[in-house]
């Protein structure tokens, strides 16, 4: 009868372990994206810049084209999937940038597609959140303190 009760409470702490590491296992692990911010210029701006390699443009819907020029709109493309909140509210600034920029190395951007740049207050806390398919509640969000920071991969953690 002992035996039984042992071996009741093994299999028993076993099969909770195996739910518990199974549930975490499959758990949203967040997006790794690339960004930096600038110093403060003369106006009191930082610019947020956010490197859109492949893997990012995969995982959205494809930039829409400007019909005018036959090029991507890549500042749409970033309006759409990343929403920057400086206390006051959503900012909609976004413009294209090249494949590197005075914070951001081309070696460090690696297969960029391009650069995301988007004018903050500087100093301000800003939360940066990502929406991989718009209108589907999936989001990855990133707060930042509004201090200068040097380019970096971070994990943009599941916020849904």
């Amino acid at each position: 009868m002992t035996k039984l009760i042992v071996w009741a409470l093994i299999l028993g702490s076993l099969a909770v372990s195996l739910f518990v590491g199974i549930g975490y296992m499959n758990r949203d692990a967040g997006r790794l994206i690339g960004f930096a911010v600038a110093p403060a210029d003369e106006n009191g701006q930082s610019e947020l810049q956010i490197v859109v390699n492949p893997l990012v443009l995969m995982q959205c819907d494809p930039p829409p084209y400007k019909p005018d020029v036959y090029k991507p709109d890549y500042a749409s493309f970033m309006n759409t999937h990343f929403e920057v909140d400086a206390g006051n509210g959503p900012l909609n600034n976004w413009r294209q940038g090249g494949f590197k920029t005075r914070q951001i190395s081309e070696a460090q951007a690696g297969a960029a597609d391009f650069i995301g740049l988007a004018h903050v207050p500087a100093g301000t806390p800003i939360t940066i959140t990502y929406h991989p398919q718009k209108g589907e509640p999936e989001k990855y969000v990133m707060q930042l303190d509004g201090s200068p920071q040097d380019f970096k991969r971070r994990t943009f953690d599941a916020a849904y």
